[in-house]
């Protein structure tokens, strides 16, 4: 028995992925390959599903779900493609089971993310009555049963644009390679040069080694140069359009629709975690997303009454506005974990683990978005009309952050909570920058962005970070505000002295020693 079809385009760097997809196959009955949309989960599983094809007696079947939207006839698909008959008067997953029960099957079930249910309970029924059958699934999320094993497939690497490799050995990156390879069979005369090395790079990069993506920006080199789409990037959902293939299932055709796939089947607070999340930059914890994106934080509310992953105790100031859920079921700070897991599940947030975040194991686990991801979600969270009220929420949380991290880095310990600061730059960076998300005025956050610049002048110092610190201050400093503690701090002798430092002979080259000397 035989479902495999042939593949028209070339399987590229997989190698690692398809030996460990074998080996786990010897573990378990039922392997689910996971992932984010366009990460190569089908692709994956057929390529294993035909180099084990002479491992199984009685074949391999393939049954691709992606175009049935009735959960109900999952059972009777599958019996189509496995070539299994319906009996009258019995109900078609029991004639299943019963003509299975025999054979040794590996069955590839492709696309389970929108029939989950369904797809977990006929997998349920064939694996406790076929002793002999193997299931492999592709989803956006696992199956959730017994003794399923999970395994996200990872994206394609990828090099850094402003860490790049010599260009003797860029096509030994997977991702550039996939780029190279889908652009050539486009265009026959393009090929990877010393010239576009780093503009198919960037692509690749910004594209967060999504083999979809990729294909997609490949598509268009007929008509653009590798430099014109890396430039286009900017507006990548609505950028790549599609792949040329006209019988590929419509949400594999644009990137945008892949997305939107996904994000269609969440339910509604599900939908309001993830475009809140679009307020982070570079990551976050489970307690900053518990601060920031809860619904109807109480004002009250002060620092030290959370808990906070890697920064012992801190909350939102008095200024955090609270978030009305608009008659919707609301988001508590308690419940904020039970959602950011099930848009993990669904491969919508990537987990990564962290070491020296916290003293607890649970702390070290931070979360982020692909940077595709984080598009999208930015423009769900303009359209829901909560992106002021988050943006100040963001601010007000990493405030507190940097404030208590102030009163460690004159001590002893001063090293670790630099690096703590330096895990969350991203987040400062944007709490520090004006409107990142709004056009609203800016009023509401002048007295935040003081006490943030204020409190971070010894992460700056001791990090070396002077010529950024002077533009942030510069500007903070620069434009009108109410007079504030915050202020006179921001305009102390301290302040003079590193400008000092910065125009004098060695621009910002002095030791960090000398200039606290001088500030003193």
């Amino acid at each position: 028995m035989v479902g495999l079809r042939g593949q028209a385009t070339s399987f590229v760097g997989r190698e690692r992925e398809i030996a460990e997809v074998k080996r786990l196959l010897t573990q378990t009955r039922l392997l689910t390959l996971s992932g984010a949309g366009g990460c190569g989960k089908t692709r994956l599983a057929l390529y294993v599903a035909a180099e084990l094809l002479g491992e199984y007696s009685d074949g391999v079947g393939v049954v691709e779900l992606g175009a049935l939207t009735d959960p109900a006839l999952v059972p009777q698909v599958v019996a189509a493609n496995l070539e299994v008959h319906e009996q009258l008067h019995q109900p078609v997953l029991t004639t299943l089971a019963q003509e299975l029960h025999g054979q040794q099957l590996l069955v590839v079930l492709d696309n389970c993310e929108h029939l989950i249910k369904a797809c977990a309970r006929l997998s349920s029924v064939l694996l406790r009555h076929c002793p002999n059958l193997q299931i492999l699934a592709t989803s956006r999320e696992p199956l959730g049963l017994a003794g399923e094993v999970v395994w996200r497939v990872p994206s394609l690497v990828v090099p850094r644009p402003d860490a790049l490799p010599p260009f003797e050995s860029l096509l030994e990156y997977a991702g550039i390679r996939l780029f190279a390879e889908r652009a050539a069979a486009a265009a026959p005369n393009f090929c990877v040069t010393p010239l576009n090395a780093a503009a198919v790079a960037q692509v690749c990069y910004r594209l967060d080694g999504i083999p979809l993506a990729i294909e997609l920006a490949a598509a268009r080199i007929p008509t653009l140069s590798a430099e014109q789409i890396a430039a286009g990037l900017g507006d990548r959902l609505d950028f790549l359009t599609s792949t040329g293939n006209r019988i590929e299932l419509p949400r594999h055709q644009t990137l945008r629709a892949l997305i939107d796939w996904s994000y269609e089947r969440l339910d509604a607070s599900e939908r309001r975690l993830f475009n809140r999340l679009a307020v982070f930059s570079g990551g976050w914890t489970l307690a900053a997303a518990e601060i920031v994106c809860s619904d109807g934080l109480d004002r009250s509310w002060k620092p030290g009454d959370t808990e906070s992953a890697g920064y012992d105790q801190h909350g939102v100031v008095a200024s955090s506005p609270p978030i009305t859920a608009r008659g919707q079921p609301p988001i508590p700070p308690e419940g904020a974990f039970a959602l950011l897991a099930q848009l993990v599940d669904k491969s919508l947030v990537v987990a990564e683990e962290r070491s020296g975040l916290g003293r607890n194991p649970g702390q070290a686990v931070r979360y982020r978005l692909l940077e595709t991801m984080q598009q999208y979600a930015e423009e769900k969270l303009r359209e829901s009309g909560e992106e002021a009220a988050l943006q100040q929420r963001h601010q007000s949380c990493f405030v507190a952050v940097a404030e208590r991290a102030l009163a460690h880095l004159d001590g002893a310990g001063w090293r670790s909570w630099a690096e703590r600061l330096e895990i969350e730059h991203d987040n400062l960076r944007a709490a520090l920058a004006p409107n990142r998300l709004t056009d609203a005025p800016d009023n509401d956050r002048a007295e935040l962005r003081l006490r943030l610049a204020g409190a971070l002048w010894p992460f700056w110092e001791k990090r070396g970070y002077w010529s950024e610190g002077r533009r942030w201050l510069d500007e903070i400093l620069a434009a009108p505000s109410p007079r504030s503690a915050a202020r006179a701090r921001g305009g102390r002798p301290r302040w003079r002295t590193l400008r000092v430092i910065q125009i004098g002979r060695r621009p910002f080259g002095g030791r960090p020693g000398g200039a606290r000397r001088a500030w003193r």
